[in-house]
């Protein structure tokens, strides 16, 4: 018999913006609205404070994307943290 923590994921949902506009503001987060949270059992919640950024160059500096032009960019979502040893939590 194995026996794993469960897998809790993180989503960030999809944003857009027209060319020539700001792109969205990530600063303040909500659940349900700029992210989700899938697989947690009963009253269970993760902890921390969920942020999410847009690219990030090696040194760590968050690079909002130009919207100059059309293209895509990836949202990354991170900080939330595991209640307990009983889950994994994968950020998508």
């Amino acid at each position: 018999m194995t026996i794993e923590k469960a897998t809790v994921t993180v989503t960030a949902l999809d944003k857009s913006a027209y060319v020539g506009s700001k792109a969205p503001d990530l600063s303040n987060p909500v659940e349900d609205t700029d992210y989700t949270v899938s697989d947690l059992f009963g009253d269970d919640q993760l902890t921390g404070t969920i942020k999410l950024t847009y690219y990030v160059d090696d040194d760590g500096n968050e690079i909002v994307p130009s919207t100059s032009n059309s293209g895509e960019f990836i949202i990354r979502a991170s900080g939330l943290t595991a209640p307990n040893e009983n889950y994994a939590v994968v950020f998508v």
